[in-house]
């Protein structure tokens, strides 16, 4: 399943995004809000706050759904 989200990822994700449209990518598997609260752990998949919202670049996206699903995997 990660494989295919990775695939997609890479053929239809723009080259930065928001929060809401990384949800969006994900379907589901992870929520905006998921995703604001790894970034304040220093979790997430990091990127810039530009005019208040967080953007993600899309190569370390990618890099970070790898990593963040495959440890998820590791410990189930």
């Amino acid at each position: 399943m990660t494989a295919e989200i990775v695939v997609n990822l890479e053929k239809n994700a723009p080259d930065f995004f928001t929060r809401v449209e990384a949800a969006r990518m994900l379907n589901g598997l992870i929520c905006r809000g998921t995703l604001a609260n790894l970034d304040s752990q220093g979790k997430g998949p990091g990127g810039k706050v530009i005019r208040g919202k967080r953007i993600y670049f899309k190569p370390e996206f990618i890099a970070w759904v790898k990593l963040f699903f495959g440890e998820e995997k590791n410990h189930a």
